[in-house]
């Protein structure tokens, strides 16, 4: 069922691009950026046969290859330049409710489930969820709770076993299992709307999620809706807004001026230049708060701002930050990213900045500081 509809969703067509076009550098060519002869040998045996469609190969091939280079991983706080054994671990308990966390534990201490006949219906349900724990554990690909999914069907089933088999050997157990039931419950609705960037009790809610995990974790936009209710409701007629992602702002009515960000470069999307003071209310995603894309300390612009207190967090993604601030670092970055699109458009006389480094932003940069993110050739280019 699972590859009828993995082929459903391509049109039963085998080739990446239509009309027998070429994938450029083909799959078989991609392959061989991979390090593992296993996993070369089982796409190619695939690709060769055409047992599921080009283009599924190719992302298959292009994720495995991430999560052997690895992407920068923030955790607690803290930026790694690349996955941590123990992120998804953490993401786990971070991000399950106390609840379902302790009726887990249970598990180990209701002998019912472990004995007889049932051990193997456990087991049955146990070993998938510690097999695909441990890949993921070995993956350098930390990004999001979502690569382990999978593993939460079986550790529900897993522990209602364990507590329906608490419950029948006395009353005081099922008063606990029916407490942990609605501790359970209770922190699902405590935490509508925002599920996303959920996290339990012990790490703060929602509205900190941002501060041990970032990415899918805690927004994917999801807090668009809720910036634009708050410019109307605060009657907010002039706003900066630091959005590090692919959504349009303006698709939400939000009409605040851009702050750079990495995929103002990537989208190549119009960037004024930042004066080097500027005036709230300033609206910043939390994923650019992170560093993810430049780099922790001060090679991320918008470092500064994470040791103020936000005037609000809307949805647990948006940071809302009133007053007047120096932005040296965002101002040089909006000079290299409007730079980088005109050199993109050809546009190379329009890109130096005439003398604006001696009075603007430019000139309070310290020596050495440098903008990470871009990828190296749109960096030679600018």
């Amino acid at each position: 069922m699972s590859v009828a509809m993995l082929w459903a969703f391509y049109g039963f067509r085998y080739a990446a691009r239509p009309g027998n076009q070429q994938i450029i550098p083909p799959t078989a060519v991609y392959l061989q950026n991979l390090k593992h002869p296993a996993e070369v040998a089982v796409i190619r045996f695939a690709e060769r046969r055409h047992l599921l469609p080009e283009s599924y190969l190719y992302g298959l091939t292009d994720v495995a290859i991430i999560s052997q280079q690895g992407r920068p991983a923030y955790l607690f706080g803290k930026l790694y330049p690349n996955g941590r054994w123990f992120y998804f671990p953490a993401a786990f308990v971070i991000k399950s409710t106390l609840g379902f966390l302790l009726l887990l534990l249970l598990a180990v201490a209701a002998k019912g489930i472990w004995q007889g006949k049932t051990l193997r219906e456990t087991l049955f349900i146990a070993l998938p969820a510690a097999i695909f724990f441990a890949a993921a554990i070995n993956s350098k690909l930390d990004i999001g709770l979502r690569h382990i999914l999978p593993v939460y069907p079986f550790l529900i089933v897993l522990a209602a076993a364990a507590a329906w088999s608490l419950a029948r050997q006395s009353k005081r157990w099922a008063c606990v299992v029916a407490f942990l039931l609605m501790f359970h419950v209770g922190s699902s609705l405590r935490a509508y709307p925002n599920y996303l960037p959920y996290s339990n009790e012990l790490f703060g809610g929602p509205l900190n999620t941002r501060k041990v995990l970032a990415d899918s974790n805690v927004g994917w936009a999801g807090g668009m809706k809720a910036t634009e209710k708050y410019i109307e409701q605060h009657h907010v007629s002039q706003c900066w807004f630091a959005y590090d992602g692919p959504a349009i702002p303006a698709y939400y009515h939000i009409g605040c001026a851009p702050l750079p960000t990495l995929f103002s470069g990537l989208l190549r999307r119009p960037q004024q230049i930042v004066p080097q003071h500027i005036q709230g209310p300033l609206f910043i995603g939390s994923q650019a708060m992170t560093g993810f894309d430049y780099g922790p300390a001060d090679l991320n612009p918008y470092q500064q701002f994470a040791a103020l207190h936000p005037s609000a967090v809307l949805q647990g993604e948006i940071l809302v930050f009133d007053g007047e601030f120096d932005v040296p670092r965002i101002c040089g970055l909006s000079h290299f990213v409007a730079a980088n699109a005109l050199a993109a458009g050809g546009h190379y006389g329009r890109g130096c900045f005439r003398g604006q480094e001696r009075d603007g932003c430019l000139s309070r940069i310290p020596a050495g500081a440098r903008v990470t993110g871009f990828p190296l050739r749109q960096r030679k280019a600018a």
